[in-house]
């Protein structure tokens, strides 16, 4: 029996009509393998995502590869600074949701993107400093006591703990000490990635710092002269006094600005340079006329300091003059 012939299903009109649906069928597989043909994109995005540098962008969520202006377009979306090393960011998808926005309206391709209800993002690449810039930061403390202190120490206040920094290639320190001395000091380390400031770390220390000093023996009235046996040396933590509170160091032709209690401890406040010429006392002084030059003997009648001007009492005559204070019981007639 002769087998009649039947046209394939899908072809049964013509063969032109077949073609075209071939044709449709090849065309709806291009599309389905890239979307962004079809004006769409289909983006996933991981729950967790580890990037290595410190600028957080879209494209670091959804490396690709993609078509050059969704690319760009994703480069340009940036989501703040990336995790610290170490350390967890955590993005909310409603972030990343306005970050797909932005990144289809400047492509001109809309961005369809599944997005988990957060992203956890992490920095890789860090290296840990294990210590060492606490210290560094109690040798960067110490530099500054021994400038001010015969005797020092800086005990750490915080329990050690291990930072992650950024490669050293990339990486620079720099150390301050804002504080004035004080019982509580702290060292700061900032710590710059790329020459901008990856952040600052604070390293607090209980401080003493020793110094010799003076403490009154006896009651001292105003203008007396203050030295054995009214005072006493001793060493006394600077770092424990009251801020501004700096005690004589060096006791040397002082007299006591006001009067001081027994037992104070002598402050750079409380005292003043004894005068070079005291009242009462002889003075050597000097009268030049031109090329005449006399030396002649007075009493003084006030205190004087080396450069003030006070009056004489000439013992030649008994005339007053003035002088010109040039050293201990000596002037210059002016």
């Amino acid at each position: 029996m002769q087998k009649s012939f039947r046209p394939p299903t899908k072809c049964w009109r013509s063969a032109i009509t077949c073609a075209a649906a071939r044709c449709l069928a090849l065309a709806i597989l291009v599309v389905a393998l890239n979307p962004s043909l079809a004006g769409a994109l289909e983006i996933e995005v991981a729950e967790r995502s580890e990037i290595r540098r410190g600028d957080l962008r879209l494209i670091d969520l959804a490396p690709g590869p993609w078509p050059d202006a969704v690319r760009g377009a994703l480069e340009a979306v940036r989501l703040g600074r990336a995790p610290l090393f170490g350390e967890t960011r955590r993005l909310p998808r409603s972030l990343l949701a306005a970050g797909f926005r932005r990144a289809s309206f400047a492509s001109g391709i809309e961005l369809r993107a599944r997005l988990p209800a957060e992203v956890s993002v992490t920095r890789a690449g860090g290296v840990a400093d294990r210590g060492r810039l606490g210290h560094d930061a109690q040798n960067r403390l110490s530099e500054r006591l021994a400038r001010e202190c015969e005797n020092h120490a800086a005990t750490a206040l915080d329990e050690p703990r291990e930072s992650w920094l950024p490669p050293d290639d990339v990486r620079r320190e720099q150390w301050r000490i804002p504080s004035p001395l004080s019982g509580r000091m702290v060292a700061w380390v900032d710590i710059f990635e790329n020459g901008s400031l990856y952040r600052s770390i604070p390293y607090w220390f209980r401080v003493s710092c020793q110094v010799p000093a003076f403490r009154l023996n006896t009651t001292v009235g105003e203008g007396e002269t203050l030295g054995s046996p009214s005072v006493r040396s001793e060493s006394v933590d600077l770092a424990a006094l009251a801020p501004g509170e700096r005690p004589v160091r060096v006791l040397r032709d002082a007299v006591a600005r006001r009067t001081l209690a027994e037992g104070r401890l002598l402050l750079e406040e409380d005292i003043m340079a004894a005068p070079a010429v005291r009242k009462n006392s002889l003075v050597q002084l000097r009268v030049v006329s031109g090329s005449v030059e006399l030396e002649l003997t007075g009493t003084a009648l006030t205190d004087g300091a080396i450069g003030e001007v006070i009056w004489v009492r000439s013992g030649l005559g008994g005339e007053l003059l003035r002088i010109k204070v040039t050293d201990k019981d000596n002037g210059v007639a002016i």
